[in-house]
Order: structure tokens, then C-alpha cells, then sequence
């Protein structure tokens, strides 16, 4: 609730009485609370709990729907949720504009995500250099918004696939404020989206050759994708319980791919299997880097100490309030 709400007094009570219709089965995460359904004060006794709307339904209607911005041109105003459930998975005004212009190209009444930054901010959601829509709560509910808008996430695919296309026919060397390069902003959202396979080469053939800093605020950066989709196989490869091909660094820099990912997904907190994981990794990869031991063997300590303590790995300004 906490990490949902951000304090918001209107989200903490919807998140309350979610809670008392959650029924926790095995490893409960913040989309389960989501998707809990709202109890009616007064339930009819003929009411199935299906009809009743999740939590996340309810709260998008009563912070969004309900509560448009003044300015708001008329025309957009009944495709405002849709237009910041596409923009849930942009980071900076200029990812969020490649978005637009690809989501409005057939349209004579547009909207630019310059103009719906500011609209944002008039409405009083904050705003966090590193994420278009800056309240983390509001943004996990408008990502599983847009994964659900079609079947089997077609519309999340889709905006990540845009993204992923963009950034890649860049320079891969491109600086990015964000990401570091083009590439590895390309690289985010082909793992939200395409899976890791590509990601892991990209990352095990680039760790000799990058400064190594700044090869680990890369990995920070990709692995921030989130995980949406039914099958998640993320703490199995992170542990090292599925067999992969490649050499022994291949498999080292999957694992730790996956132990990131999971220690950066602010849907569930991270076990201590996971934590030690972190470590053991860091550490192992500093024995194999001719330049860059030290940065390593201080980022082992550093973020382990981090995900011991619930804390994002690279905190940012909608992840300030989490502790």
C-alpha cells in the first residue's frame, strides 16, 4: 500500500479496502492487491463477486476520469486514460513524443506529450526525470491498464516494439540522458517486450569493452523493464535453476541480468536467495574484469546492502518514499 500510494489519502483507502477482499495464496504481489475487487459498503446478497470492479479500475476512474485536466482540449478528453496508459511505458518527454507521433499519425487533432507533461503537473501528479508518468502507484496501475487493453498485451508489445525500433536505428553510440546510449534504451524495452536472450548478448560483449561504471549503470537502467506477462521465469534464471547455453561469463551476466530485475521490480520484495545472489555475482565478474574489480567489488557491498533494506538499486524521484 505504501509503495502504491505514495500517501495519496484517496489511494491509501482504496488500497485498505482492497486488502480486506484480497485472499493471499503463495508469493502475493502488488498486482494482486490491484485486482482485488472493491467491497461494496452495502452488497446486494444476488451480487457475484465478478461483478464487483477491481481496485485499479476504481482508482483510475476517480483520479483520472473524474478528475480531467482544466485544459484539457474536449476532443481528448474520452481518450485521456488510453493516451497516459501508452505513455506508462515512456521515460523522458522526448521518449513519450515518439509515442505520440506514432500513436496520433492518422489524426488531425493531436496532442504532444510536451503539452501532457505540463497537463500532469497542473494536475498535481509530480513529475521524476526518469519516468513520463512520475507517481510510481499511477503508473503500475496505467501499465496493467495498457497490458490489458487487448489480448495477450498486444497493445504493450506494440508500444514497446515502437520504442525498441527508434532507439535501435540510432547510433548505437548515441548518447541517451537516461540510458547512456541509444542502444541500451533500445535494449530496456526490447526486455520488457522481446524477452532477454538479446539483451544478455548485448550486455556479455559490451563488459570488456565499456568503462565499467558505466557498463553497470546500463544494466541498472535495462533491467528496470517491468514484467508483466503470465510466465515469469525471472528468480528461476536468476538462481541458476534453468540450464542455458554460452560460455561461463554468458551465463554469469544472465543470472545477474535477472537478479537486477527482480531486485528493481517494485511489484514484491526480493528474497534473501536473490540478495546473496546479487553479491556472490558482482564479486565473481570482479575476478574476471582487467580493469574494473574495484567499481564491482563496491557495487557487490553497495547494492546488496540496498536490496537488504527494500531499497530501489537506483532510486529515483517516484521510488523516494520507499523504506
Amino acid at each position: 500500500m505504501h509503495r502504491l500510494s505514495a500517501g495519496r489519502p484517496l489511494v491509501v483507502t482504496r488500497l485498505g479496502t482492497a486488502t480486506s477482499a484480497l485472499r493471499p495464496a503463495g508469493n502475493t504481489v502488488d498486482w494482486d492487491l490491484l485486482s482485488a475487487p472493491i467491497r461494496a459498503e452495502a452488497a446486494d446478497a444476488t451480487e457475484r463477486p465478478t461483478e464487483r470492479p477491481a481496485v485499479a479500475e476504481v482508482l483510475l476512474d476517480e483520479l483520472l476520469v473524474n478528475q480531467l485536466p482544466e485544459e484539457l482540449p474536449a476532443e481528448h478528453h474520452s481518450g485521456w486514460l488510453d493516451t497516459l496508459s501508452h505513455l506508462s511505458v515512456a521515460h523522458d518527454v522526448e521518449c513519450a513524443q515518439v509515442l505520440m507521433r506514432r500513436r496520433q499519425a492518422e489524426e488531425d487533432e493531436r496532442l504532444s506529450a510536451y503539452r501532457i507533461e505540463e497537463l500532469l503537473w497542473d494536475s498535481g501528479w509530480p513529475p521524476c526525470p526518469r519516468h513520463f508518468i512520475g507517481d510510481l502507484g499511477l503508473r503500475q496501475l496505467l501499465m496493467r491498464r495498457l497490458y490489458r487493453l487487448q489480448s495477450e498485451g498486444t497493445c504493450w508489445h506494440a508500444d514497446h516494439e515502437w520504442l525498441r525500433e527508434h532507439y535501435a536505428a540510432l547510433d548505437s553510440g548515441t548518447p541517451d540522458p537516461l540510458f547512456g546510449t541509444a542502444a541500451a534504451h533500445a535494449m530496456h524495452h526490447h526486455l520488457a517486450s522481446l524477452g532477454a536472450e538479446a539483451v544478455v548478448d548485448y550486455l556479455y560483449r559490451s563488459f570488456a569493452l565499456r568503462d565499467t561504471r558505466e557498463w553497470c549503470d546500463e544494466l541498472l537502467a535495462i533491467a528496470e523493464a517491468p514484467a508483466l506477462e503470465p510466465a515469469d521465469d525471472r528468480r528461476a534464471r536468476a538462481l541458476g535453476a534453468i540450464q542455458l547455453s554460452g560460455d561461463p561469463q554468458q551465463r554469469r551476466v544472465d543470472r545477474l541480468l535477472h537478479v537486477v530485475r527482480l531486485c528493481e521490480d517494485r511489484t514484491q520484495a526480493v528474497d534473501e536467495a536473490v540478495i546473496g545472489t546479487l553479491r556472490q555475482l558482482l564479486e565473481r565478474l570482479s575476478d574476471e574484469s582487467a580493469r574494473g574489480a574495484e567499481t564491482l567489488t563496491r557495487l557487490a557491498r553497495d547494492w546488496t546492502e540496498r536490496a537488504g533494506e527494500r531499497q530501489p538499486l537506483r532510486p529515483c524521484a517516484c521510488t523516494r518514499h520507499i523504506g
